[in-house]
């Protein structure tokens, strides 16, 4: 750009040179002869609509030239590559990502479905109109519980009294400076955690529930595109049932739940209560919220605590902790 209005700049000196010339012929060599200076007059005229003619074909080819070089930047393409960030065992890449570029510089936008191949890269087209860009990326199969908006994330909506289970997804939030012939890399974050509850019977006893059910609270409904990552929402929390399965038939007695969740509020409390079905256990309420600080680091897949319920006779211990990531990306746990 700057080439293009340089040029323009040293054609109208040109052109105020030529007619400042025959404006001083005239004056200096034809002060008495009308002849003379029709003549001149005349020529400086000539001399105008050529430069003029000059000046305007120039122009033109600037602008051609111009038109041409904003197309093939439009049109190159920028390879990106895509990586999982996983805790433990193996993630299949999936076939395309979704991609939203935000240009910094006049905050044009690029919306584009990004088929990958199997080492997660794929080619994007007018990155290269830009130096600095602000992104977010997601892969997901959406279903009917979980809604998304371009402009502000991931929403589950309740199902009754209860927030339905999320299904598998990854996305992030990136910054990134285009240079030519480098790649892209971006990492697909996941967005999920499976929350499992274990219930361990003491086997001193002879007496243990034929089922449990519970409710757990404290979930978070939305996750939103933050400045620099993706962040749960402290909007609409809600609450998951429990429904629990029996793991052995002989002492020590387990029952276990899992759910799929966006994560835990860090601001209201988490509960979990617990109905046994059983004379023997009444129903329980345990605040568990500094037990699940963690719980929004997706660093690692680990036990997060173990609850020892001592007052009840039988003793019940109650572990909580996430499911490790299977070979599909899902989870898999053997209840």
């Amino acid at each position: 750009m700057f080439i293009k209005e340089f040029y323009i700049f040293v054609v109208f000196v040109y052109f105020a040179y030529i007619v400042n010339k025959h404006i001083r012929f005239l004056r200096d060599y034809n002060k008495n002869s009308l002849h003379a200076k029709h003549i001149n007059v005349m020529m400086i005229k000539k001399n105008s609509n050529v430069i003029a003619v000059v000046l305007s074909l120039s122009l033109l080819s600037i602008s051609c030239k111009d038109e041409n070089s904003d197309k093939e930047l439009v049109s190159l393409s920028t390879s990106i590559i895509f990586n999982i960030e996983k805790n433990s065992g193996t993630v299949t890449l999936p076939d395309k990502v979704n991609l939203m570029a935000n240009n910094v510089q006049n905050n044009a936008v690029i919306e584009t479905n990004i088929p990958i191949d199997p080492q997660g890269k794929g080619n994007v087209e007018g990155l290269a109109t830009s130096n600095g860009w602000h992104v977010k990326f997601w892969t997901i199969n959406l279903d009917k519980n979980l809604n998304f908006d371009k402009n502000k994330g991931f929403k589950l909506y309740p199902q009754g009294a209860f927030l339905p289970e999320s299904p598998v997804f990854f996305a992030g939030v990136a910054d990134f400076s285009y240079q030519p012939g480098k790649n892209i890399y971006l990492i697909l974050e996941p967005q999920t955690r499976c929350l499992t509850f274990r219930l361990v019977i003491s086997p001193d006893t002879n007496n243990h529930p034929q089922g449990v059910s519970g409710i757990f609270s404290g979930v978070v409904s939305e996750r939103v595109f933050g400045p620099t990552q993706i962040e749960i929402s402290e909007e609409n929390i809600g609450c998951i049932p429990l429904k629990f399965t029996s793991s052995v038939v002989t002492p020590p007695y387990t029952f276990e739940a899992s759910y799929r969740v966006l994560g835990i509020s860090e601001k209201q409390q988490c509960e979990i209560q617990l109905d046994f079905f059983s004379d023997y256990f009444p129903p329980l309420t345990i605040d568990i919220t500094d037990k699940l600080k963690n719980f929004n680091d997706f660093s690692s897949d680990k036990m997060l605590c173990t609850i020892y319920i001592n007052r009840l006779q039988p003793q019940i211990e109650i572990e909580i902790s996430v499911v490790p990531w299977d070979d599909s990306g899902k989870y898999e746990y053997n209840i």
